[in-house]
């Protein structure tokens, strides 16, 4: 009996361990597929707990913990359908492919029921790295704070943002400064593409950007910018309205607003939809912003009244491999710049001006395991400029004509590096005067190539960014006698790098540094003019013999996040040559 017990254990023992065995071997075998993310509110950026996620068809769901977040664990690749629920916010469904975000974190905002309106979801396409959450609480304005700051101009909505003032010659053109920087130095962008006007180059130019129908307004520094801009001590201000459609709602999505100022007696209303016939979006915008001159404590403020219209119409299709965009817009501004200040006309200047931009962008998903998908944007815009004196006559005339791209391929995985971007661009510029302006007709030609990388170590995070750029800039004659100097065709080659560290001493608090060398061409005005400039009240001279900007930035910074405060602290210094 008890040799028969101890064989038996014996047997049990083997058993035991085989399937011990079988199971590891399973388990070591089983593919690890993951998609995490976390769930915010599009009004405050605050994360949403008990939010149910259930992947359609599947039984895999997830409930979000208080922090927001949620893992779902997968058996195999393959596209999926999730429903998001939250018995205060509204139902959404988001169809992904697991293989572009495998062991990725997403970010997904939800709008309250109380707005009747289909929520807007925002799936970030790269890792939620720890510099992505610090420039969603700092650097980002969207839903309920965006609403309470919309002022006139995008400089007038962006002013009580830390770090940014506003230069302006009046209420209507007003253009952000950052960190006393302004001008081209700061470079103002509409979904990732360089807006085309001529605010960069003269206080009395408007930027050609209604706020009023944004979804979010983004300052991005760091490496980052070298994606936009070879300008790395500025920054760059995208403005996202999504005009070529980046989801496909379930049902008509609308959105109608009307604001009104008392100060000047304005009003503006709005109205954008969002249209699915899958698996097609058209999507529609129109807005009339129509303002008097300004009241203040002394009196009216003559000559700064704007009136504006914009309307815009675009439309995306899905495929199975990403998504095909085309959209127009059409931006016309009047407004008056008033006199009788240093620095302006005496009798004031009445300006009009027009943008009216065509776009064509792609984003296609690619089937390797490193590369993610491509990204391509083609556009043409045409902007026109026109200054009035008083007695009706034009004194200055701007006309330009502008053709962008670019192509960049978004990747991750490779070595110790998390993710990046790698991409070139390009931008070409007919630049007419007209008038009492003797600035030559010119053309400019860039040419650039980019690269961003992001990466980890412990509780270290890392970015690192470098672009290369080559500038041609030529004017329609070449006048070796000018009184300014030879006039002649310029070439630039030039180069800008950036990299920031960043320490996670807590989970609330931060420290990092950035450091950074910037370049920056010349721009035609500064090269060429030769001549008055009617609403600004000054004689313009360039210097055909300018040579590039250069100059190094260093930055240290501190972020502590706490539930009801964020504190963050910059001590920097940029360094400039000529």
């Amino acid at each position: 009996m008890k040799l028969f017990s101890k064989q038996l254990y014996r047997s049990n023992s083997w058993a035991v361990f085989l399937f011990f065995l079988f199971v590891t071997k399973l388990v070591a075998q089983h593919p690890d597929y993951h998609l995490q993310g976390i769930v915010l509110n599009s009004e405050n950026n605050k994360p949403l707990a008990n939010v149910n996620i259930v992947v359609i068809n599947h039984n895999i769901f997830a409930v979000t913990k208080d922090d927001g977040s949620f893992d779902l664990e997968f058996e195999e690749f393959g596209q999926y359908q999730l429903k998001i629920t939250h018995v205060a916010f509204r139902e959404e469904l988001i169809t992904f492919n697991l293989a572009d975000y495998n062991h990725k974190k997403i970010i997904v905002y939800m709008i309250p029921k109380m707005i009747d309106i289909s929520p807007v979801i925002v799936m970030g396409q790269n890792t939620l790295t720890k510099f992505d959450e610090l420039y969603e609480s700092s650097n980002v304005l969207r839903g309920k704070e965006l609403q309470r700051e919309l002022g006139l101009s995008l400089a007038a909505t962006l002013k009580n943002e830390t770090g940014l003032a506003i230069r302006s010659m009046g209420p209507a053109p007003a253009r952000p400064v950052i960190r006393g920087l302004g001008g081209d130095r700061v470079m103002i962008t509409e979904d990732g593409v360089k807006v085309t006007d001529l605010s960069a180059t003269s206080p009395d130019h408007a930027v050609t950007i209604e706020p009023f129908s944004l979804d979010k307004i983004e300052v991005i520094r760091g490496p980052r910018v070298l994606i936009k801009t070879p300008i790395t001590i500025g920054g760059v201000v995208n403005v996202v309205r999504n005009e070529t459609p980046v989801e496909i709602h379930n049902q008509v999505y609308g959105i109608a607003g009307i604001y009104g100022e008392s100060a000047n007696d304005g009003y503006l209303g709005s109205l954008i939809s969002e249209i699915p016939f899958k698996p097609v979006v058209v999507r529609l915008e129109g807005s009339r912003r129509k303002v008097n001159d300004l009241k203040t404590p002394i009196g009216k403020l003559n000559n700064s009244y704007a009136e504006n219209y914009n309307w815009s119409i675009g439309g995306s299709y899905f495929p199975s491999f990403g998504r095909i965009g085309t959209s127009y817009r059409d931006f016309t501004l009047s407004y008056g710049i008033p006199g009788g200040f240093i620095g302006a006309h005496p009798n004031g200047v009445d300006i009009e001006m027009y943008r009216r931009q065509f776009n064509v962008n792609s984003k296609i998903n690619l089937p390797f395991k490193n590369f993610e998908n491509i990204e391509v944007h083609l556009s043409h815009a045409i902007y026109r400029h026109k200054e009035f004196e008083k007695s009706g006559l034009i004194g200055s005339e701007f006309k330009v004509k502008s053709y962008l791209g670019h192509i960049h391929t978004n990747y991750r995985g490779f070595g110790f590096l998390s993710n990046g971007t790698f991409g070139v661009s390009s931008q070409y510029r007919d630049f007419d005067i007209g008038g009492f302006v003797f600035t030559p007709r010119s053309n400019s030609l860039n040419l650039s190539t980019y690269v961003y990388e992001s990466f980890n170590y412990n509780n270290f995070s890392f970015e690192f960014g470098a672009r290369y750029n080559y500038d041609r800039i030529t004017p329609e004659e070449e006048k070796p006698n000018a009184k300014i100097g030879h006039i002649r065709e310029r070439e630039f080659h030039t180069y800008s790098l950036s990299f920031s560290a960043l320490y996670t001493l807590t989970n609330i608090v931060h420290f990092g540094i950035n450091i950074n060398k910037s370049s920056r061409v010349p721009t035609i005005e500064e090269l060429y003019s030769e001549g008055p400039h009617l609403a600004a009240y000054s004689y313009e001279t360039g210097n055909p013999n300018l040579e590039d900007e250069r100059g190094w930035g260093t930055e240290f910074f501190v972020y502590q996040y706490f539930s009801d405060l964020f504190f963050h602290l910059n001590i920097f210094r940029n360094d400039l040559t000529y």
